[in-house]
């Protein structure tokens, strides 16, 4: 059942930053310029690229069912964008946004999404392994689903209220 879950939370974490990276187009490719890693005119192409297997691992993992090959296509996109930042964290470059996109945007480049990519990594090499075999009603199915986007959806609150409260913070020193 716990695979199950993960399975899920991966699926639905997949979509929605593929959501916010189309929806944030222009946003998304600034922030990819600023990691100086590929030349200017192969951003969009690669851009495009992630995009359409973060769609494929979020509707494998959602909809699908072919865990194998989305748990291995998440692990190596999520091993490319953990080696991005980390290159970027070693030259000192880290004043610009991740461009991980919903949830999981971060202002500035930090440790804390290496690690945070680790995890990623761990959940997608355990759904490699141990690809969940449980067939579950649609109600229950449901159910699952429900859970794991409302944790998206507090996760989302927290950090919109975090963000809120670092603004309300700066003006008031800056008055």
């Amino acid at each position: 059942m716990i695979l199950i879950f993960i399975k899920q939370m991966m699926g639905i974490l997949f979509f929605l930053t593929m959501v916010d990276k189309v929806t944030n187009w222009k946003e998304h490719k600034r922030s990819t310029l600023k990691y100086n890693l590929l030349p200017h005119m192969l951003v969009s192409p690669a851009l495009a690229v992630f995009v359409f297997v973060e769609l494929y691992i979020s509707g494998s993992l959602l909809i699908f069912q072919n865990m194998r090959l989305a748990s291995l296509s998440m692990i190596i996109l999520v091993l490319i964008y953990t080696g991005a930042v980390i290159v970027n964290l070693i030259r000192g470059n880290t004043d610009h946004s991740c461009g991980c996109g919903s949830v999981l945007e971060s202002e500035r480049l930090h440790w804390g999404i290496v690690l945070r990519n680790g995890l990623l990594i761990g959940a997608g090499v355990l759904l490699f392994i141990e690809s969940p075999t449980v067939s579950l009603s649609l109600l229950n199915s449901l159910t699952f689903l429900l859970l794991s986007a409302s944790l998206f959806l507090i996760l989302s609150t927290m950090k919109t209220l975090r963000v809120l409260h670092q603004k309300k913070r700066l003006l008031s020193t800056i008055k």
